[in-house]
C-alpha cells in the first residue's frame, strides 16, 4: 500500500504542472467563449 501511494505521489509530482497548464488553457478558452457570447 505504501509503495502504491509513493508511486501515485511521484506521478502527481510529474504530471501536476502539465495538468495545471491544461486546466488554465481550458479556463481561458471558456472565458473567451463567454465574452464572445456576451457580445464583447
Amino acid at each position: 500500500m505504501n509503495q502504491t501511494a509513493d508511486q501515485l505521489l511521484d506521478w502527481l509530482a510529474k504530471e501536476l504542472p502539465q495538468l495545471r497548464e491544461r486546466l488554465a488553457r481550458t479556463h481561458a478558452a471558456i472565458e473567451e467563449t463567454r465574452r464572445k457570447l456576451a457580445g464583447n
